[in-house]
């Protein structure tokens, strides 16, 4: 505070004395280096984490500060990170869900979040502004971009689903897409699955669920549009070994039928037990 009373009396009186003008200058590179405001935009380095989630990072040495604001009703995906995680509501409201658990938070309210821990947000109606402190600071943070940017949100090396090739996408949005499936029991049978990899529908959001049965609808068009003679439609989804599940990344199973295509079809889905189909 002094140097910034004196920074404006030497301005004022516009003294050349050399010295006096190094501590003006230094004061000027101090107050850019380490004073910052929330108001001003042009500061820090923006990342955008999610449909309607933005962020403005400010790295240090030892911990690293983010504020993040949320347009109403955005939803963040469940993440993770080694680093622990404080955050506070300065503005709005919404859910934190953490470890499984969800809770609601209001203006005033705070948490932390240890390294490890899976967690994720949900803004509420009218939105949110968070601040959140990282320690050690996240080093996938120190440069603009997109994303959580987690080791939870990454492709895993060795997933199908993780990494299509570009001829088997037929559809996409922001959180899914839609797959040709290699190995289909009627024709046009597609999937449906999270571009985040969760091991099987339990472990999707509620914005990628959302996402997926937007990719639905879209897909039943599609095929209606492209085959008149489709009729009705099995949809479903193995969840676990024991239900059949063999690649253990999220998917919907989208599966035209057709008039004729089956000496009984009553039951559908029940036939995972034939004698308990018909009832």
């Amino acid at each position: 505070m002094i140097v910034s009373d004196l920074s404006c009396l030497f301005i004022q009186t516009r003294i050349t004395s050399p010295i006096y003008a190094l501590i003006v200058i230094g004061a000027n590179i101090l107050s850019q280096k380490y004073f910052f405001s929330m108001d001003d935009l042009s500061q820090g380095i923006a990342r955008q984490l999610a449909a309607g989630i933005s962020t403005r990072v400010f790295p240090g040495d030892q911990a690293m500060l983010s504020i993040v604001t949320c347009e109403p009703n955005a939803e963040g995906l469940i993440h993770s990170h080694p680093q622990e995680q404080w955050g506070v509501c300065l503005a709005g409201s919404g859910v934190r869900m953490q470890a499984g658990e969800e809770v609601r938070f209001k203006q005033g309210d705070f948490w932390c979040t240890p390294g490890g821990v899976d967690h994720g947000l949900h803004a509420g109606a009218k939105g949110a502004k968070l601040l959140d402190v990282f320690a050690p600071p996240r080093d996938e943070y120190r440069s603009a971009g997109s994303g959580f940017a987690s080791e939870s949100a990454k492709p895993k090396a060795g997933c199908l689903f993780c990494h299509p090739k570009l001829q088997e996408v037929l559809d996409e949005n922001e959180l899914c897409l839609t797959l040709i499936d290699n190995h289909p029991v009627s024709a046009g049978h597609c999937l449906i699955v999270p571009k985040r990899h969760a091991d099987d529908i339990f472990e999707m959001t509620p914005a990628e669920a959302a996402a997926a049965h937007q990719l639905l609808l879209r897909a039943r068009q599609r095929l209606q549009n492209e085959d008149p003679s489709i009729s009705g439609f099995n949809s479903g989804l193995n969840s676990g070994k024991s239900a059949g599940q063999s690649v253990f990344h999220a998917h919907m199973h989208v599966i035209p039928r057709r008039d004729g295509d089956h000496e009984n079809p009553r039951g559908g889905v029940r036939h995972v037990f034939p004698n308990k189909a018909r009832y």
